[in-house]
């Protein structure tokens, strides 16, 4: 069995650690060596050592007194033992002029660098300067590298440790935008290539060719809804009208939307205003259309006024037509009296009828007077 030697702080000098040191460094976990190097090599407080292991300056300290007792227990593995406090003030001393071999292959090893060149204890005691400031730039660069490493470290943790309102907020920021593309088109047909000439070509071919296909279905379909209105009212070609408030003359359609009031000059404006009433609702425009009979006495006027507004405009003759075609007028500008035959469009499910809308000459122009409807035809 080995004899165990039992260095004091002052018996204790590297020397005699040295032959064993680089092997019971690599030993030891990854996190142990590099808190060594930091505090022992480098001469790093506890607060730097900390930040470079993403740990408080508690937990560091605790760290490095961990690794050094590991250390310890390496060595005294190795017929070396001494106190813990022996053992740093060692490694911290001015004895300490470059770390062992394996102490710079823990920092590139942390640092995803190696060196190729493996130097031992002795030879790093017995060096030239020209070969120490060979090895002390080597340890330079991964130390470095393993800073970066821990400064990259330190922010993402101390990213995790922020409020999430700050991280919610950083997440809502705008990414940055791509810068922008030429619009489509911009490009000059000498820029682009000859089959995305003929590629742009060919789609507006095709989108000219679709507008034209649509125009020919809009067309289609006006005409069939022509077609079968003029087979509704009677099978006689006849004139759509789409301007609101256009005179009713005959040979003429006016759909619903078209009646418009235009006053009560005219008869055709009567006529008209009459219907616009009717399609409203407004039962007193209505009123002030009809020419009441001269017969009834004044009580009898205002009760059927009453009549009228009580039942509405919908019980009156045309009203619930879609649109009413002007088939004849009867009568001449010194009349007193006109007849306009009016074809009154129920729509597709129900029958046209034929209805005689009466017009009397009054003093301030004209009135609406009898209205009759013939019953519609058989079929």
């Amino acid at each position: 069995m080995r004899e165990i030697q039992q260095l004091s702080e002052s018996e204790i000098d590297w020397s005699r650690l040295a032959p064993v040191l680089d092997r019971v460094m690599h030993e030891l976990a990854e996190a142990d060596r590099l808190a060594l190097l930091l505090r022992y090599f480098e001469k790093r407080p506890f607060v730097e050592v900390g930040a470079r292991l993403g740990l408080n300056e508690n937990a560091a300290r605790m760290r490095v007194d961990r690794a050094l007792d590991r250390l310890r227990g390496h060595l005294a593995d190795r017929g070396i033992t001494s106190t813990a406090s022996a053992l740093a003030l060692v490694l911290s001393g001015p004895t300490m002029v470059a770390a062992p071999a394996g102490l710079a292959a823990t920092v590139c090893q942390a640092s995803a660098f190696s060196l190729t060149t493996h130097v031992t204890t002795i030879k790093a005691i017995a060096m030239t300067k020209a070969q120490f400031g060979i090895l002390a730039t080597a340890l330079a660069a991964a130390v470095s590298l393993n800073v970066a490493q821990f400064a990259i470290n330190r922010d993402l943790r101390s990213k995790l440790d922020r409020p999430a309102s700050d991280l919610q907020s950083e997440l809502a920021r705008p990414a940055p935008q791509p810068a922008a593309r030429p619009a489509p088109g911009s490009e000059t047909s000498e820029s682009r290539p000859p089959d995305q000439t003929e590629l742009l070509r060919l789609r507006g071919k095709i989108s000219q060719l679709r507008n034209q296909l649509n125009d020919v279905s809009v067309t289609k379909s006006a005409a069939e809804n022509a077609a079968n209105l003029w087979k509704r009212l009677g099978g006689k070609p006849f004139s759509v009208e789409a301007s609101p408030g256009a005179p009713f003359v005959p040979n003429s359609y006016y759909p619903r939307d078209q009646w418009t009031a235009v006053g009560l000059n005219t008869h055709e404006a009567t006529l008209q205003t009459a219907f616009a009433a009717m399609k409203s609702g407004d039962t007193d425009l209505l009123a002030g259309a009809i020419d009441w009979k001269s017969s009834l006495t004044e009580a009898q006027k205002q009760e059927a006024i009453a009549r009228l507004k009580s039942n509405g405009t919908g019980s009156y003759p045309g009203a619930g037509a879609v649109g009413i075609k002007i088939e004849s007028l009867g009568g001449t500008l010194d009349s007193a009296n006109v007849e306009y035959v009016v074809i009154l469009d129920q729509g597709t499910d129900l029958p046209s009828l034929r209805a005689h809308y009466y017009l009397n000459r009054v003093e301030d122009g004209w009135r609406l007077g009898n209205v009759i409807v013939e019953p519609p035809s058989e079929p």
